[in-house]
């Protein structure tokens, strides 16, 4: 049989829904207790759909009510013209809160993901009309992508230079230790090394648009071998290619299992926990997840 009309295809979606539900439960009794509908009101929805579509949904006996074979092929279809209502409604409701449709935030992969995870859990919850697109840059390059309004909000390692158009606060610190592999000569050193024993090949990040300088804690060393990831100083650093500078959370299962060992270089004072700081672009501050990001964001991160 076919759809006896083009009117069908504009059928009440109580009634696919009366249908869905009905498919899930096998009894019109308990759907309609779900849907506050009486089982006459149930049996009058799907009646009037099966007429709609010129087809019957359900077989039904005295004690028996089962999906037909064109029942079962219709079900997913009609639980995704459900799922659309929810999301056009979500929609609808987001855009009278003023919400953004879509919100870019960028996290440096340098920064832990757990933490990353539980922040776009929440803002998910708290904003389900938003989709949110979430970038991992490098260390160099997220002032750069929030600049740009390639993202509206960014995390990451504090630098000094901000542009004129963005804004930012610090929300933590992040440790960082200085480690080698023990087949490293670094390694026979027993006292605090002096920077001329420091003077081995350091692995050092030069990410992106913006490199890293003093900022991330290089040392002083001269002979460097310029990287574009922590990941990348890692691995050099664990197959004693040079020693580096690494967020502890990065190395912490490396120094717990001796695969790596850390030693204390001078400092000149300074120690070795680095800022983390949120950036913003100043033309998506009046932005309602923005603005709770902002507002929120140090509750994820305080000191890593």
């Amino acid at each position: 049989m076919h759809i006896k009309s083009v009117e069908a295809l504009s059928m009440k979606l109580d009634q696919i829904r009366a249908f869905v539900y009905t498919a899930d439960y096998q009894s019109m009794v308990k759907a309609g207790a779900k849907l506050s509908k009486s089982r006459s009101a149930m049996s009058q929805a799907i009646a009037h759909l099966e007429t709609d579509l010129g087809l019957e949904l359900f077989k039904r006996s005295r004690n028996d009510l089962s999906l037909t074979d064109a029942g079962s092929a219709l079900l997913p279809y009609a639980r995704n013209l459900l799922q659309v209502e929810a999301d056009f409604i979500h929609k609808v409701e987001g855009a009278l809160r003023q919400e953004e449709f879509f919100f870019p935030i960028a996290v440096e992969n340098t920064l832990p993901f757990s933490q990353s995870a539980e922040l776009l859990k929440e803002i998910t919850q708290r904003f389900p009309a938003t989709r949110i697109k979430w970038l991992s840059p490098g260390a160099g390059d997220l002032v750069s992508i929030v600049s740009e309004s390639i993202a509206s909000v960014g995390l990451g390692v504090s630098r000094s230079h901000v542009p004129e158009n963005c804004l930012t606060y610090a929300v933590g610190t992040m440790n960082f230790a200085c480690v080698a592999s023990p087949g490293h000569p670094l390694n026979q050193i027993t006292a605090e090394p002096s920077q001329r024993e420091l003077n081995h090949f350091q692995a050092v990040i030069n990410s992106g648009r913006q490199a890293i300088t003093e900022e991330m804690l290089m040392l002083g060393a001269t002979k460097m071998i310029e990287v574009e990831s922590y990941q990348g100083v890692k691995e050099l650093v664990c197959r004693a290619v040079g020693w580096g500078v690494l967020p502890r959370h990065m190395v912490r299962q490396e120094l717990n299992k001796g695969t790596l060992f850390e030693f204390k270089p001078p400092f000149g004072g300074q120690d070795n926990n680095v800022k983390i700081d949120i950036i913003w672009n100043k033309t998506c501050s009046d932005s309602p997840v923005t603005r709770w990001v902002i507002q929120h964001i140090k509750k994820y991160w305080n000191n890593i």
